[in-house]
C-alpha cells in the first residue's frame, strides 16, 4: 500500500516555542561527535514537533544540551534544564538531533531515553507517510488516500516503521482510509499528538458510516505529548477496509500529529512446527470462527509449561492424556502433566469472543534423552506413520570423543533409545558406557527382543547384528550404591566389520548379457509376431469397412433410418465417396447393370424402397465436363424422374451432372416414376472436348420378371 500524506499549509515559518528560556547558538555540523546523536532521519515537508523533557519526579534533571541540525542545513544549539518544546516548519531531507548526555539507552516510536532523566519526543513529517495536501474531511471523497501499514517494505524491527503523519490546525479534520479484508486485526502501535485528539473509526461497508470504535489520546504530564499506550485492537468487518477521522480537542494551534499500525491476518500465523522458548505472536477475533491452531514439538512422556500473555480473555484446547481440555485462560502459566509416552507434538487451538493479541511461548520441563525434548519411551512399540518425529532418540557411532546423555527420572523408568546397522553384511555394535555412567544403569542391546549379551569387560556389551534397525534399552542397576534422582547417564557405539567374506552383489554386472542373449533367442519369433500383427489389422479395417457399408446400403434403402430427409440420404451418399470401389463392388454383391471402359466405370443397383429407386455410381478414370446420365427406356413411354440425391438439376429422363473429376467416386440415388419395365443408364459427356458416352449392354429390369 503505497501513499503520500500531507498537512494543512502554514503559512510562513512557525516561530520556535520554549516553554522555558534556553540559549540557541549556531555551531559547524561537522563537528558534532557520533557518539552523542540521538537520531537521525529522512524527512518530509511539513511540520515538525520537538519536546524535551525532564523525567525525574521529585529534582530537577542536569543541564543537557541539544544540538538540531534541520534539513536545510542550519544548525541550532539548545541548552536548558527544564521541559520546553520546539515548533518549526521545515524542509524535505535529513533531520539530526545530538545531546550532551549521548546516545539515548533506550528508544521506540519517536521517543528517545536519556541519560540524567531526560526524554526527547519527536512528530517529524515522515519521508514516506506525510500528507502533501489536506486530507478530505468526508470518507465519501474520492481523494482519501491508504495509509501505510508500517511492516510494508521493511522488517518487523521496531526500530524500523512507516510512521503516518500530518498536522490539523484549528477545527480541522482528517479522513484517512486503511486497506484491509474481513477479519483483518487493525493494531495501532503508538499514536502521538501535540495536543489531544479523538480518533473515529468507521465502517462504510452499509448504507451509512457506522462507528466502530472511538479512541481519545488524552494528554502526558511532561510536555503535552499526547499518546495511547498499550494496545489498541479493531476487528475489520468487511472487505473495505475501515476509515479514520481525526479531530484536534484543541481547535486553535498547529497539532502535528503520527500513528504506526498493523495489519493481521491469517497469512501471519505460521504453520511450521513451533519450537520451545520461541514466541508465537498472532491476533484472533470473534469473526474467525475456525480460530488458530498451532503444532508445538515436545518432549514425550515430560511436562510443558505454556506462558501466556493475552490482552483478553481466550478460550484454550488441548488434549491431555486423551482427554479435550478447554480452558478460559488470561495472561498466565498453563502446565500440561501429560502429553503421552509416544507423543512428540501437542496442538493447541485459540479462539475468541474479543479481539485479542497474544503472545505464547512454552518449555519443557524435564531433562531430555539425547536429542529428544523428553523422556525415552518405557517400551517397543510401533510408531504412528504420520508422526512427524521419531519418540526414540537416535544414536550413531560418530567416534571415541562423542558421548550420548540420558536421565532415567525415577527408579522404575526405562529409556529405549534406538540405531541404524547400515552396513549389508551387518555389524558387530559394541555398547560403552561412560566411566561415570558404571555405578547407575544397566545398559543392553536389544535385536528383535532377543537379549544376546556378551560381556567383554565391566560396563561393555556387544552384539552381532544384521542389518536394519535396533535398540538399546537402559534401565535402574538395583545394585547402584548412589541415590541421586534423577540418574544421568552417558554412552557410545563403536560399530566393527565382521570378520568374514564379503558377500557382493554382481548381478547388475549381467544385466546386458541377459538382454542380449534374450533378444537373440526371441528374434526368429519377432517376424511371426508382426505379421500377426500386420494380418490383424487388415482384419480388423476390412471387418469395420464391411460393416460400414452394410450400414449404408440400409439407410440408402431406407431400413433403420428414424428419417427419409434429405440431409440423411446426402450423408450416406457422402460417405459412399470415401469408399474404396472395389470393396464396395464385393460388399453389396454383384451390380444390376455394370459397364467399364478406359474412361469410366459404372454400376447401379436396384434400391429395396416401395417407389422405384437406383443406386448409380460412377468412377471416372479421367476428367470429364458437361456430364449427365440419361435413363432410357428401352420400350414404352420415356422414364419421369421424380428425385434426385444428391440434388442435381434432371428433366424428364436426364440428370445433369457438369464435372468429374478422375478417379472421383460419385453416387446418386435416383428415385423414377412406374413406367417400362427395362430402361438403359446413359453416361454422357465430353472428354478434353471430345463428345463421349458411356451406356452397359444390358438393359436394367424395372423390376423382378
Amino acid at each position: 500500500m503505497g501513499l503520500h500524506r500531507g498537512f494543512t499549509s502554514a503559512v510562513g515559518i512557525f516561530i520556535i516555542m520554549m516553554i522555558s528560556m534556553a540559549s540557541i547558538s549556531t555551531v559547524n555540523a561537522e563537528e558534532l561527535p557520533d557518539a552523542n546523536l540521538i537520531m537521525s532521519a529522512e524527512v518530509n515537508e511539513g511540520v515538525a514537533w520537538i519536546g524535551i523533557s525532564c523525567e525525574n519526579p521529585n529534582q530537577d534533571c542536569l543541564e543537557i544540551n541539544i544540538t538540531i541540525v534541520w534539513p536545510n542545513g542550519s544548525v541550532e544549539e539548545i541548552s536548558s534544564t527544564e521541559t520546553q518544546e520546539i515548533l518549526a516548519n521545515i524542509t524535505a531531507g535529513s533531520i539530526a538531533i545530538y545531546g550532551s548526555s549521548g546516545a539515548p539507552s533506550a528508544q521506540s516510536y519517536g521517543r528517545f531515553l536519556l541519560q540524567g532523566g531526560w526524554r526527547i519526543d519527536t512528530i517529524l513529517p515522515n519521508f514516506n507517510g506525510h500528507e502533501i495536501s489536506d486530507h478530505p474531511e468526508h470518507s465519501g471523497s474520492q481523494d482519501v488516500l491508504d495509509a501505510l501499514e508500517w511492516r510494508e517494505g521493511i522488517s518487523k524491527n521496531p526500530s524500523e516503521y512507516n510512521s503516518n503523519t500530518g498536522t490539523l490546525s484549528g477545527s480541522d479534520t482528517d479522513v484517512i482510509h486503511i486497506a484491509g479484508s474481513e477479519g483483518n486485526i487493525l493494531q495501532f502501535h503508538s499514536i502521538n499528538s501535540r495536543y489531544p485528539l479523538t480518533w473515529d473509526i468507521l465502517d462504510t461497508s452499509g448504507q451509512a458510516p457506522n462507528l466502530i470504535e472511538t479512541l481519545n489520546v488524552s494528554d502526558m504530564p511532561a510536555v503535552g505529548l499526547a499518546t495511547i499506550t498499550g494496545m489498541a485492537l479493531i476487528e475489520i468487518p468487511s472487505n473495505e477496509g475501515v476509515y479514520l477521522k481525526l479531530h484536534s480537542n484543541d481547535g486553535q494551534d498547529e497539532n502535528p500529529y503520527s500513528f504506526i499500525f498493523d495489519i493481521w491476518s491469517d497469512l501471519d500465523e505460521t504453520n511450521e512446527m513451533q519450537m520451545p522458548e520461541i514466541a508465537i505472536v498472532g491476533t484472533i477475533g470473534p469473526m474467525d470462527n475456525e480460530g488458530d491452531f498451532y503444532d508445538l514439538r515436545v518432549g514425550p512422556g515430560s511436562p510443558v509449561e505454556i506462558d501466556i500473555e493475552v490482552s483478553d480473555w481466550i478460550e484454550l484446547r488441548y488434549i491431555e492424556n486423551g482427554e479435550m481440555i478447554e480452558l478460559e485462560q488470561t495472561s498466565g502459566i498453563v502446565r500440561i502433566e501429560n502429553i503421552g509416552e509416544m507423543n512428540t507434538t501437542l496442538r493447541i487451538h485459540i479462539r475468541s469472543e474479543n479481539v485479542v493479541r497474544y503472545d505464547i511461548s512454552y518449555i519443557i520441563d524435564a531433562e531430555s534423552d539425547g536429542e529428544t525434548l523428553g523422556d525415552a519411551p518405557d517400551n517397543i512399540t510401533e510408531i504412528n506413520s504420520d508422526q512427524l518425529y521419531s519418540p526414540y532418540p537416535m544414536v550413531s557411532d560418530n567416534g571415541p570423543h562423542w558421548w550420548w546423555d540420558g536421565y532415567l527420572g525415577h527408579s522404575e523408568d526405562i529409556d529405549y533409545w534406538t540405531f541404524e546397522v547400515t552396513d549389508l553384511n551387518g555389524s558387530i555394535v559394541h555398547l560403552i558406557p561412560a566411566t561415570d555412567s558404571d555405578d547407575c544403569c544397566i545398559m543392553e542391546i536389544i535385536d528383535a527382543g532377543i537379549f544376546e549379551v556378551e560381556k567383554e569387560g565391566l560396563g561393555h556389551e556387544t552384539l552381532q547384528l544384521e542389518n536394519g534397525t535396533h535398540y538399546i534399552r537402559i534401565s535402574n542397576d538395583p545394585n547402584r550404591t548412589s541415590s541421586i534422582i534423577p540418574a544421568q547417564y552417558s554412552f557410545r557405539l563403536e560399530f566393527q566389520e565382521i570378520d568374514e567374506p564379503i558377500y557382493i552383489d554382481r548381478s547388475g554386472e549381467f544385466t546386458t548379457f541377459y538382454i542380449v542373449v534374450g533378444l537373440v533367442l526371441l528374434s526368429p519369433l519377432l517376424p511371426i509376431a508382426y505379421w500377426q500383427w500386420k494380418d490383424r489389422d487388415i482384419i480388423r479395417v476390412e471387418r469395420h469397412e464391411r460393416l460400414r457399408l452394410a450400414r449404408l446400403r440400409e439407410r440408402l434403402s431406407g431400413i433403420g433410418l428414424d428419417s427419409q430427409a434429405d440431409e440423411d440420404i446426402d450423408a450416406a451418399l457422402s460417405s459412399l465417396g470415401d469408399t474404396e470401389w472395389d470393396a464396395l463392388i464385393q460388399e453389396w454383391g454383384k451390380p444390376d447393370v455394370r459397364h467399364s471402359t478406359e474412361d469410366l466405370e459404372l454400376a447401379a443397383w436396384r434400391l429395396e424402397i416401395d417407389s422405384p429407386t437406383l443406386l448409380i455410381g460412377i468412377r471416372p478414370k479421367v476428367d470429364w465436363e458437361h456430364a449427365g446420365i440419361r435413363l432410357s427406356a428401352t420400350m414404352g413411354e420415356r422414364i419421369s424422374i421424380e428425385g434426385v440425391h444428391p440434388s442435381h438439376l434432371h428433366f424428364e429422363d436426364e440428370i445433369v451432372l457438369d464435372k468429374l473429376k478422375s478417379q472421383n467416386l460419385h453416387f446418386i440415388r435416383v428415385q423414377h416414376a412406374h413406367s417400362s419395365s427395362k430402361l438403359d443408364v446413359v453416361v454422357t459427356g465430353t472428354v478434353q472436348g471430345v463428345p463421349m458416352a458411356a451406356m452397359p449392354s444390358k438393359a436394367l429390369n424395372h423390376s423382378e420378371e
